[in-house]
């Protein structure tokens, strides 16, 4: 195995053909780490042109692994300079589990080659740093071996996940709550859905995909501006401008999954996610508190 190191937006799209095929051979196959995912991220924070992007490749050119890297620049207490280096997007997207991927019958390899090259950088960066790591499907032990393989130091720290496995129909999904809580949500929910002119709609074109997208963003920020606090699209102007990048490529592959709940002609409630492999990554949401307390937990519950 040989690695390459690319750092021009030239040699990033030039992997475009090749990266999602080999995703799909790893355990580390999911929505975050898909070439389009990255992509826009990297069109979004446009400051983010330091890349190391570690490619391993077989004797025949095939695309074996890739940690996807940049090099971000700081300052200790002001002071002191370093470098670190980071995984592509890993904030301002709502991303989490950004790591390496390589081809399942040759990760422990690609994983060596990997450290290698990045002991063979070691003069460009001071740190490695990675948020979180996918640690259910085991995709991360051969990094971990690595690193320590290459003598490089690792301090980590476990971090809870949520996970709720889809019932095979609503009912089931109601019997899996307590009675209070399965009385709360029937009561709530049935109010709500079925008052005349209420209806949910899933987002299917283009047309629809930018209006869902102004309601969630105006709703998810009244919600919370009703106590007290700045909702993420209005704190964070990356996240939006990701969202509204994204969002479209999502669509075009059938990833999308935005649901929008209407009375008459206005939205209540949207929820944004995607779906993808076997699983429904649910990722924000909006409502308005002033129609009802409860309007979110009914389309979330109706989605579900």
């Amino acid at each position: 195995m040989k690695y390459e190191v690319i750092r021009s937006p030239a040699q990033w799209h030039g992997l475009r053909g090749q990266w999602n095929a080999l995703l799909a051979d790893c355990r580390a196959d999911q929505l975050f780490m898909t070439w389009e995912w990255l992509d826009c991220w990297l069109r979004v924070q446009r400051s983010v042109t330091d890349l190391r992007i570690i490619c391993v490749r077989g004797t025949g050119g095939e695309l074996l692994g890739v940690a996807p890297f940049y090099v971000a620049n700081y300052r200790l207490l002001g002071i002191l300079p370093y470098r670190m280096l980071r995984m592509i997007g890993d904030v301002d997207s709502g991303a989490e589990y950004q790591t390496w991927i390589a081809r399942t019958s040759d990760e422990d390899r690609v994983c060596e080659v990997i450290v290698r090259a990045m002991c063979a950088l070691r003069s460009e960066w001071d740190l490695l740093w990675i948020p979180n790591l996918e640690s259910w499907s085991g995709a991360h032990e051969p990094m971990v071996r690595a690193l320590r393989a290459g003598r490089l130091g690792i301090r980590s720290r476990p971090r809870g996940f949520s996970t709720v496995a889809l019932p095979a129909d609503y009912q089931a999904f109601l019997a899996s709550m307590s009675t209070n809580r399965r009385q709360q949500i029937r009561r709530n929910t049935k109010k709500i859905l079925s008052k005349p002119g209420v209806e949910v709609r899933k987002v299917t074109t283009r047309d629809e995909l930018g209006p869902a997208l102004d309601a969630l963003f105006r709703l998810h920020g009244k919600r919370w501006r009703s106590v007290g606090q700045d909702g993420v699209f209005d704190r964070n102007v990356k996240e939006r401008e990701f969202y509204e990048c994204f969002a479209p490529e999502a669509l075009a592959r059938g990833w999308l999954a935005v649901y929008t709940l209407f009375d008459g002609s206005e939205p209540k409630a949207v929820q944004i996610g995607y779906v993808y492999g076997r699983a429904f990554l649910q990722l924000q949401e909006g409502f308005d508190p002033d129609y009802s307390p409860h309007v979110g937990n009914a389309l979330r519950t109706w989605v579900i």
